[in-house]
């Protein structure tokens, strides 16, 4: 009877492995892991956001004198919204299927560096030091952004079949 008993077994061990390695078009099955590079992405424009929103929110007048520009309250309100979004990419990054979410940022945040280069480029921050501290800002986004891009088009992991 043992001999019987392996046949099916193993067939329920393929087919289910066959079930959980199946994509449906471009959303995982939920029994797939997603890239590990898709989360620490995630991480990392976080902590980039945390990094730029502290300042922005605390410390508008002084950010505002570096770039050479007087609008304190939208500095602010721009650093609240790059602390919230430092939450929600955490938040993100723990979800147990992070794609969707990585997809949206990576939507929002991709034409930001050209937007930096525009700022630069038109004289709207007219300092030395502001118009560095734009293009260097927009530099780490891009490398965030292609990390992102890099992520997400990497394959899922799928649970290795166990042979029985």
């Amino acid at each position: 009877m043992h001999v019987f008993m392996r046949l099916p077994i193993r067939r329920a061990s393929k087919l289910l492995y066959l079930v959980k390695s199946h994509r449906y078009g471009d959303t995982m099955h939920p029994f797939t892991k997603p890239p590990v590079p898709l989360r620490q992405a995630l991480l990392d424009n976080a902590a980039f956001s945390l990094a730029t929103g502290l300042p922005l929110s605390v410390l508008p007048g002084t950010v505002g004198g570096w770039l050479g520009v007087e609008i304190n309250g939208w500095l602010r309100l721009l650093g609240l919204a790059l602390l919230g979004h430092a939450v929600a990419l955490v938040m993100a990054a723990r979800l147990p299927e992070p794609t969707f979410m990585g997809r949206l940022n990576l939507a929002m945040i991709a034409p930001y560096p050209f937007l930096m280069i525009g700022l630069a480029a038109t004289g709207v921050v007219d300092r030395p030091l502001g118009r560095a501290l734009v293009l260097a800002d927009g530099l780490i986004v891009g490398a965030i952004a292609v990390a992102h891009a890099r992520a997400l088009h990497q394959p899922a992991v799928s649970p290795a079949p166990q042979t029985s």
